[in-house]
């Protein structure tokens, strides 16, 4: 069967040469004067977020994803190429990659991609698809998200690798492979966002940034009607807990804390919401107290989430190799996010689950910072900026775009 796929493959790989050589000569230059932006293809909520962000600056912004998983809704997502295949590489497949591409140099100038590969991924031209795009002229932009950009043997902050490396141990024995990506895409692409901690083994950053995603403020906003009453005393607090995977979010040391504070005799009630459908997951952080996002790095798009809803976020900012940078050349210095190791949960959570007016000065100022920052109009302007400079050639420094809201 993997002879026949790999023959398949071949074939179509000589067939799309012939088409492309034809594409090329006779394309449509019309296109050419503004970006047509396409995100893609990991399928993540928070880039239908950023792609409508940029819509706002006058971009033309579209997703464009491999399939929709099923915590989100279809029409979530502008495209979308198939559903989860059983095989992650059959007849199927291979012909729509090597077709849809045809139809994303047609409608799209500008491609915003992670370092899980492009548009012609799984292919036998996976790794001369930068050839196709710069005779079609087309703009690349790396976006690191995650499990694309972790190579384990160069990451300096050994708890999180641990933590990584309990939760995606196929990752760990793909190494080189990540590796060749990033330098592949890094040498061939105009612009890579350091998108930290994601960008941690990319060769260069051409900005520094932390959870740059965008979030719908009028979707994720508080309910008007939520008091912060609760005191852990007289009434329960509630607390959210959101892991993709235990370990890397130190969903144990969590358990572990509220354990304790539970026989000090503090009434708590601990959510924790895996695998949970996104409309309960904000549901549920709208009506919590505290969302208890991650203990061995944050933050991400749960935080902003989270601040979004104006609740107080606990989140692990204390590694100064990760976000002295961060601090020093974004709005991060600004983050409300309650800074928790490991070590500090039980501490920050009785101070926060005994004292319900320090909740709401907290939620509030971190329902300010995401509409200031990540807010459609914050982050979109980012982006905009982003693919402006990449799409105009323009010498803006980029560093500074935050200090315009």
């Amino acid at each position: 069967m993997k002879l026949l796929i790999s023959i398949f493959d071949f074939i179509l790989a000589v067939i799309f040469g012939f088409l492309y050589v034809i594409y090329v000569l006779f394309r449509n230059h019309k296109n050419d004067k503004k970006p047509v932006v396409v995100w893609g293809l990991f399928p993540y909520k928070p880039t239908c977020y950023n792609s409508s962000g940029v819509r706002r600056y006058g971009i033309e912004s579209f997703t464009y994803m491999d399939y929709i998983p099923g915590i989100y809704k279809r029409e979530d997502f502008d495209f979308y190429f198939f559903d989860r295949l059983k095989s992650n590489k059959n007849i199927l497949k291979l012909f729509f990659r090597y077709l849809n591409f045809f139809v994303i140099l047609k409608k799209f100038n500008t491609l915003i991609l992670s370092f899980d590969g492009g548009y012609l991924r799984e292919t036998k031209l996976m790794m001369f698809e930068h050839i196709f795009w710069k005779i079609a002229n087309q703009k690349i932009i790396m976006w690191p998200y995650g499990g694309d950009s972790f190579v384990f043997s160069k990451m300096v902050d050994h708890t999180f690798r641990y933590g990584l490396t309990k939760s995606y141990p196929q990752y760990s024995v793909r190494d080189n492979i990540i590796r060749k990506r990033i330098d592949y895409y890094t040498i061939h692409s105009e612009f890579v966002v350091g998108n930290i901690p994601h960008c941690e083994s990319c060769p260069k950053w051409d900005i520094v940034t932390v959870a740059c995603y965008c979030v719908d403020t009028e979707e994720w906003k508080p309910d008007n009607n939520f008091k912060h009453h609760s005191n852990g005393i007289e009434s329960e607090v509630v607390i959210v807990h959101c892991p993709n995977h235990r370990a890397v979010k130190g969903t144990n040391f969590l358990i572990e804390a509220c354990d304790e504070l539970k026989k000090e005799g503090l009434k708590i009630n601990l959510k924790i919401l895996e695998k949970v459908d996104n409309r309960i997951v904000m549901e549920e952080i709208r009506q919590c107290d505290i969302l208890a996002a991650q203990f061995l790095y944050g933050y991400a798009a749960n935080e902003v989430e989270g601040m979004s809803m104006a609740k107080p976020v606990l989140s692990n900012l204390e590694s100064n190799y990760y976000h002295d940078v961060a601090r020093r050349y974004s709005y991060t210095k600004e983050c409300p996010i309650v800074s928790t190791s490991p070590e500090k949960i039980k501490e920050n959570l009785k101070v926060l689950i005994t004292n319900p007016k320090l909740r709401e000065e907290i939620g509030n100022k971190s329902r300010m910072y995401v509409e200031k920052y990540h807010s459609l109009d914050g982050m979109g302007l980012m982006w905009s900026k982003i693919i402006n400079k990449v799409f105009y050639k323009t010498n803006e420094d980029l560093d500074n775009w935050w200090k315009e809201r």
